[in-house]
């Protein structure tokens, strides 16, 4: 028997076995319930999550988060579950988040196939043991070092993000972008998600985690300015937020 429904905070214990099942692909709902559970309170990290049930086990999750993104994890019930998460949401859709064949499969059956996008790629997932990562080099022999960032350093950071939007994502260079980018690195901030790259006393480089669980870490929103690039800085940066997470 199907069952699709919005999740409650009861339900949360259910979840688990649903993210044994699949652990690379589901960190952002990982660090998102964990931050807030699944009520939906428009706040950083909350959403409403709709499930698919087989005979009483999860087998099917999307998720409508606070910004709008669209994120799912469903090898089956895929129509079912994202049409539930945006109805009861009632928000729009700014992006969607997932296997590259369901988000195809998510966008047709919300009607959004040829529906215009700045950004409409997929990206590879990549894991890694910690106690199998290599230092780069000039890590190693101190030529640059990577540390968390200093409160007075978040305009650069807030400016590097801007930036990243624009070339990554496509975004428009505005107020609006300029203030969301700010909330985010606040908000990483404070999270304790911020590395910088610093070379000869210069910031060169910045990786953060953009989700985070008691197993792993997720690398996101890696950047180098372009005048500098092409001399390994994101790969140390990366480096150093990765020996954050094996020191932790």
């Amino acid at each position: 028997m199907i069952e699709v429904r919005i999740l409650a905070p009861d339900d949360e214990p259910l979840l688990a076995d649903f993210f044994a099942r699949h652990p690379d692909t589901t960190l952002f709902f990982q660090n998102n319930v964990a931050a807030t559970g699944v009520s939906d309170r428009g706040i950083p990290y909350s959403g409403t999550y709709a499930a698919a049930f087989e005979d009483g086990a999860l087998a099917a999750l999307a998720a409508h988060y606070w910004q709008g993104n669209l994120v799912v994890e469903a090898p089956r019930h895929l129509e079912a579950v994202v049409r539930a998460a945006v109805a009861a949401s009632g928000r729009a859709i700014t992006g969607l988040l997932g296997p590259w064949s369901q988000v195809i499969a998510a966008r047709r059956a919300l009607g959004l196939a040829d529906a215009p996008t700045t950004m409409d790629s997929p990206d590879e997932l990549f894991a890694l043991a910690l106690e199998r990562l290599r230092v780069p080099e000039p890590l190693q022999r101190g030529e640059c070092r990577w540390r968390r960032p200093h409160d007075r350093e978040l305009d650069v950071l807030t400016d590097w993000r801007v930036d990243y939007r624009v070339e990554l994502m496509g975004q428009t260079r505005d107020a609006a972008l300029r203030a969301s980018a700010r909330d985010e690195i606040e908000r990483s901030q404070r999270d304790g998600r911020n590395f910088v790259l610093e070379v000869g006393g210069a910031l060169v480089s910045y990786a953060g985690y953009n989700a985070r669980t008691e197993r792993c870490v997720q690398i996101g929103g890696v950047w180098t300015p372009p005048p500098l690039r092409g001399r390994g800085h994101a790969r140390a940066a990366v480096a150093g937020a990765l020996l954050a997470a094996r020191e932790a």
